[in-house]
């Protein structure tokens, strides 16, 4: 629970757990997590919990990630602000990736099982000082403290691969960087607008002691927030410079520790000490950043080895995939993802012999959510019906990702695919969540 333990009382029946806080906070949540669970130490005030059989699928490089994570994140920001930070592995019918509160993070699965996603617990431990040990007035200003938590996931994630000795890390970063781009310009499409001047303005504060405008059920399952306040932190780091934004984001944390601030309160700091231009909350348009970032990304080693990929992809004399494993590794899978996103944007034709993709599917079965979430996609775009189980099992395993594939059926012109699309949302509805009906059902009416 989102508390210290304080103390257990048994009965003949029952079992009570009592548990208090030490530390006042600004925020309203409350965690509370219930189950049979078994443990892993992570460090001396770090635990995962969970069901036996997902702890005993947590590969030791990422409890050594995890525990590498944590330590730097402190060298940054100062020690942890609870006594304690416990991580919950909750069942699959989650609706998000990863959720903090105080003393405690409930996350999906995929977070800490499987490749690629476990940066996902550093986003989570930076909310700790920027989401529960700092609040918001109003959680219209989410991009705020999403953004300094992507920003830092990203900052983190290069720190700690290049301490485990992981090869290639900047070019590993460098295509992070596009990707979250990429989502931005996705995002952008999907809301049927831009960011611009207009968007970022500062709110005031309200009148009476609460949290203003709760997130609406909808924005649970997007990521415009998050881009937004990542893309206007990298463009304020570009100005004040790395150093200063890091111990100036260490500085706020330490004098507004439980308190709820404004993300206007932040900037206004800012400017205090630095010389930033007027146009710092000015994003360029999400084209002109894939344009800039994709020179960057040509010039990247790594293209190399998706180039020849490809060109496997694209022969139909080579029926044999070539191995993907390059690609993907316990911490990061980035470099999949983009070779993914690039036959996505392909003409269905320029795919020749879809063998090829077959042997794509089949080799993707083990690989995290973002990547199947891919591989989804590519059998919806090229009408891959005899793989239509990957569909079924990836919708019951990665429910928080499921919303964007569900949608893709639905608005489909195929037959079997708005059918799929009926069957499995039938067979799971069960086990969704309050938040995911509401959206499936607002997709399908």
């Amino acid at each position: 629970m989102s508390g210290e333990a304080n103390s257990i009382s048994e009965s003949l029946y029952t079992k009570t757990f009592r548990f208090k806080s030490t530390i006042a906070t600004p925020i309203s949540t409350l965690a509370i997590a219930l189950g049979i669970f078994g443990t892993v130490s992570v460090n001396n005030w770090c635990k995962i919990y969970g069901p036996a059989m997902l702890l005993s699928k947590i590969h030791l490089s990422t409890l050594s990630y995890i525990n590498q994570s944590l330590e730097e994140i402190q060298k940054l920001l100062g020690p942890i602000p609870f006594s304690q930070w416990d991580i919950v592995i909750v069942p699959r019918c989650f609706s998000n990736l990863g959720f903090s509160s105080p003393y405690l993070a409930i996350v999906s699965p995929s977070t800490v099982i499987g490749k690629g996603l476990v940066s996902k617990i550093s986003h989570e431990a930076i909310h700790l000082w920027y989401g529960c040990s700092v609040g918001l007035c109003n959680w219209n200003e989410d991009w705020f403290t999403e953004g300094i938590a992507t920003y830092f996931e990203e900052y983190i994630h290069k720190i700690v691969l290049k301490k485990l000795g992981v090869q290639d890390y900047q070019e590993i970063a460098q295509i992070r960087k596009y990707m979250i781009l990429k989502r931005y310009f996705d995002e952008c499409s999907n809301e049927g607008t831009e960011l611009d001047r207009k968007y970022i303005h500062f709110l005031t504060k309200e009148s009476g002691d609460y949290v203003a405008d709760g997130l609406a059920y909808s924005r649970s399952f997007s990521q415009y927030h998050y881009v937004t306040g990542y893309l206007i932190f990298d463009k304020l780091v570009c100005q004040i410079g790395s150093e200063n934004f890091v111990k100036f984001v260490r500085t706020f944390a330490e004098n507004n520790a439980s308190r709820s601030v404004l993300a206007g309160d932040f900037f206004q700091g800012i400017k205090n000490l630095y010389d930033v231009p007027e146009d710092l909350y000015e994003i360029e348009s999400s084209r002109q950043l894939m344009q800039i970032h994709k020179k960057v990304l040509n010039e990247l080693n790594i293209k190399k080895v998706i180039d020849r990929i490809l060109r496997c992809l694209s022969d139909k004399k080579k029926r044999k995939m070539a191995d993907l494993s390059k690609l993907s590794n316990q911490y990061e899978s980035e470099p999949l993802c983009y070779l993914l996103d690039m036959i996505l944007d392909w003409n269905v034709n320029k795919i020749r012999c879809h063998s090829q993709l077959d042997s794509l599917v089949e080799s993707c079965k083990s690989e995290n959510g973002e990547v199947r979430h891919r591989i989804c996609e590519v059998i919806l775009k090229y009408d891959l019906k005899r793989h239509c189980d990957f569909i079924t099992e990836f919708l019951g395993d990665f429910q928080s990702l499921g919303v964007y594939v569900y949608n893709e059926m639905w608005l489909s012109a195929k037959h079997w695919q708005k059918h799929l699309c009926k069957k499995v949302y039938n067979q799971l509805i069960d086990e969704y969540d309050h938040s995911t009906k509401l959206m499936l059902q607002d997709i399908m009416k």
